[in-house]
Order: C-alpha cells, then sequence, then structure tokens
C-alpha cells in the first residue's frame, strides 16, 4: 500500500511539473536540437529574418548624401594627375626576381626546413661527443641576438618531433640528440618556457 502511494505521488509531482513547465513555454533542448535538424535552410532563414532585431538600419538614401557623393567623385583628379603631386617618376617596367634574391630578401629559405632540422641535430651530436649531452645554452647561444632565438626555436622543433630530448637539472639544462628512426609520439609533450635576453647573448660574445 505504500509503494501504491508513493508511486501516486510521484506521478502527481510529475504532472504537477509538467502542467509549469507548459505554462512558462519549457522546451527541452534536445526537442529543439532535433527540431532545427529537421528544418530547410528556406524555414531556417524564415525565422532568422523574423527573429532578427537590429539595433541600427539604414534603408534609404537622402538626396543630401547622394549630391556629396557625386560632387565628391566629380572634384576628384584623375590617378595618372594625382600621381604626378606625388612626384614618384616613370612607372618601373616589371621584372622576375631570381632564387638567391628572394633568399636575401627573406622570402624564400635557403634551405628546406627538415634538412636544417637535421643539421642541426648533427651539430648537436658532435658537440655532445662521448658525454652524449651538450649544455643548452653553450649549444644554443651565439654572438648575435637574432642568430640566437634562431637556434632556440629551431632546438625547440627538435626536441618537439623526439629529434633530442631537454634535461633540466635544478639551474642547468642539457639537450640529448637522439638517432633515428624518431617518433612523434617521442617528442617532448611539455612545454618548457625559455627567455633569452641581450645579457646572455653578450655574454657569449665576451
Amino acid at each position: 500500500m505504500r509503494a501504491i502511494t508513493s508511486l501516486a505521488r510521484v506521478v502527481g509531482l510529475q504532472s504537477a511539473n509538467l502542467r509549469f513547465q507548459s505554462s512558462s513555454l519549457f522546451v527541452d533542448p534536445g526537442m529543439v536540437k532535433q527540431k532545427i535538424g529537421s528544418m530547410s535552410r528556406e524555414q531556417l532563414a524564415e525565422l532568422l529574418l523574423l527573429s532578427w532585431h537590429p539595433v541600427v538600419e539604414l534603408e534609404q538614401l537622402t538626396d543630401a548624401s547622394t549630391k556629396e557623393a557625386l560632387n565628391y567623385w566629380q572634384q576628384m583628379l584623375s590617378f595618372f594627375e594625382r600621381r604626378k603631386r606625388l612626384a614618384a617618376g616613370p612607372f618601373q617596367t616589371p621584372g622576375s626576381m631570381d632564387s638567391p634574391e628572394l633568399t636575401r630578401m627573406r622570402v624564400l629559405e635557403e634551405k628546406a626546413f627538415t634538412k636544417r632540422l637535421e643539421e642541426l641535430r648533427l651539430e648537436m651530436k658532435e658537440k655532445a661527443g662521448d658525454e652524449k649531452r651538450v649544455e643548452y645554452w653553450s649549444f644554443v647561444r651565439t654572438g648575435e641576438f637574432a642568430q640566437t632565438v634562431l637556434r632556440a626555436q629551431m632546438v625547440s622543433f627538435l626536441v618537439s618531433y623526439g629529434m633530442a630530448m631537454l634535461d633540466r637539472k635544478k639551474e642547468k639544462m642539457y639537450l640529448i640528440p637522439r638517432d633515428p628512426p624518431f617518433a612523434s609520439r617521442q617528442g617532448s609533450p611539455l612545454s618548457y618556457p625559455i627567455t633569452i635576453t641581450q645579457e646572455v647573448v653578450a655574454s657569449r660574445a665576451k
């Protein structure tokens, strides 16, 4: 008897909840998603136009603004007349550039990226020697700031690709080159922020 009474109470509460949802225009999210998925593009566009209420709207041009625009274009000088005022000189005939010129302008890389990575790995392996590791700053740092940043960036790719390992021990960092084959899953999943300052590069230059 108590079980039947409890069940009836649950049904009564569910009924009251449904009446409350109906009165407050409550719609289940799953039903809304299913309804939108079954609608065509035309129906969705129509609903967008019905529900779209922009804050600012301009639907026509005035006579004053049209006259102002017409006067602006009528008074504007031609391109060639405006170019004379700049004293730009004669037009130059379009030409072509060869690979060395594009490399000098840093449009093209002198070497392929993967080849540069492999060369840097071999350099790291050579400097590591029998210890099979090399101190990070002694390998990355050069006398020029831009070159130091470039080497640090390339080393970060070596570590990410698993072509080298970064071993941190207290305040020092060591690079450990790795021989092929490399696997992407063997790369470091961690990010090590390393600050490169002008003072760091200056200490190497001395």
